[in-house]
């Protein structure tokens, strides 16, 4: 969900709760890929304190499922990068306060990465997805897991990041020194990171078992 850019008329400016630890993440290496809703308008998500995302018993139904909750992971994936979105501003000169532009909201966040010597029937079998409405899971070198939550301070809902116009390109030829390779790209909406959070599995290697 899109939220304001801004939020007037609070009491009090909010202090930001700062963390003791920095939250590091790592390089994108793995992604799991799911519907954003699992049947009309019902989210896709695990419910923490119910379907856990930090142990395997509660990803292993998602992986065998056959109806709009199943999960699917893409192959380890090379050069992951992503650009922030740029400040949509209005104004400026004549046509504002001060000759100063106003920020009116943010513009998508590009996301690419590519899939190395991988079967070409794969990549067919993806390129169905690119009518579906979709979100996903980032796992890092840590094997960390990075996908959305409901509420930072009490989060109750971990779900899948919203992307959209995703694609997954045709093969290009590496030659004598390179390797063959598919470039997979798609956008991430504005503020798509105000609701990041990241699961840290407690019985499993993200990167080999998911």
């Amino acid at each position: 969900m899109i939220t304001l850019l801004c939020s007037c008329g609070d009491a009090a400016l909010t202090q930001p709760t700062l963390e003791a630890c920095e939250q590091k993440i790592g390089q994108i290496q793995k992604i799991v890929i799911q519907r954003k809703y699992q049947s009309g308008t019902t989210l896709n998500k695990f419910v923490i304190g119910t379907s856990n995302p930090n142990v395997l018993a509660s990803w292993t139904p998602l992986k065998a499922a056959v109806d709009g909750t199943k999960i699917i992971t893409l192959p380890f994936v090379i050069d992951p990068t992503s650009e922030a979105g740029e400040p949509i501003r209005e104004g400026g000169g004549n046509a504002s306060l001060n000759g100063i532009a106003t920020v009116e909201g943010h513009t998508a966040t590009p996301f690419s990465a590519k899939l190395k010597n991988v079967k070409q029937s794969v990549v067919e079998d993806l390129k169905k997805l690119e009518c579906e409405e979709l979100g996903v899971y980032l796992v890092d070198n840590y094997g960390q897991i990075i996908g959305h939550t409901d509420d930072h301070s009490s989060p109750t809902d971990f779900l899948p990041i919203p992307i959209a116009s995703q694609a997954f390109g045709d093969l290009t030829f590496g030659g004598f020194e390179a390797s063959n390779k598919n470039l997979i790209s798609w956008f991430f909406n504005p503020q798509w990171s105000n609701k990041l959070h990241v699961v840290t599995p407690t019985d499993f290697d993200a990167l080999a078992e998911l």
